[in-house]
């Protein structure tokens, strides 16, 4: 019924669930809240995906994957991506898409505390913006971005050589437009 009302669009906000999540808490005899929901669609044509980590379901990400045609959209090779991705996601935890959606104040922040520790050990400081630099390719964006990670499997292989791999074999571009992580009891 609330994931009903939110794709109806008469529910708005967690807040203004309450009186749904009392009836269900009353109903059910468990404590129930909704921290946060987003509305998840397409613009044309492409996949929604989602994955959920087995046993205990604990941790779980939707995927927005865009296609030039249905065809693509429904090939095996992007059903295999979108899985990969799903997986990389809940055990990855990155934060962006990709190093453009990345504000800028988030980049400018790391930069000092690299440049910090760099300077904390002694390093010259006509070296420390290219270590810094450095630094946020290895450190920051890797951890920070699903296209810019490894995969987990090998920690070898970029993200963005599978979604390259899989658009090859699906026959057309796959874009990751943005992914939404869950897990249960985060704030």
């Amino acid at each position: 019924d609330l994931a009903r009302k939110i794709a109806e669009g008469s529910l708005t906000s967690p807040e203004a669930a309450a009186t749904d999540i009392r009836a269900l808490v009353a109903r059910l005899k468990e404590n129930v809240t909704l921290r946060r929901f987003e509305k998840i669609s397409l613009s044309g044509p492409g996949l929604l995906s989602f994955y959920v980590h087995p046993p205990a379901s604990q941790k779980g990400a939707f995927l927005v994957l865009e296609c030039p045609s249905g065809e693509v959209a429904k090939h095996p090779a992007t059903a295999e991506l979108a899985k990969e991705l799903g997986l990389q996601v809940v055990a990855m935890s990155p934060r962006w898409t990709r190093r453009e959606d990345v504000p800028a104040a988030e980049v400018e922040k790391e930069r000092e505390i690299y440049a910090a520790q760099l300077r904390n050990e002694g390093k010259p400081e006509a070296a420390i913006p290219k270590i810094v630099e450095g630094k946020l390719q290895k450190l920051f964006f890797q951890a920070s971005c699903l296209l810019e990670s490894v995969s987990m499997r090998d920690n070898k292989t970029p993200i963005s050589k599978l979604v390259s791999e899989a658009s090859a074999r699906a026959g057309g571009p796959i874009i990751v437009r943005r992914f939404v992580r869950y897990q249960l009891g985060e704030n």
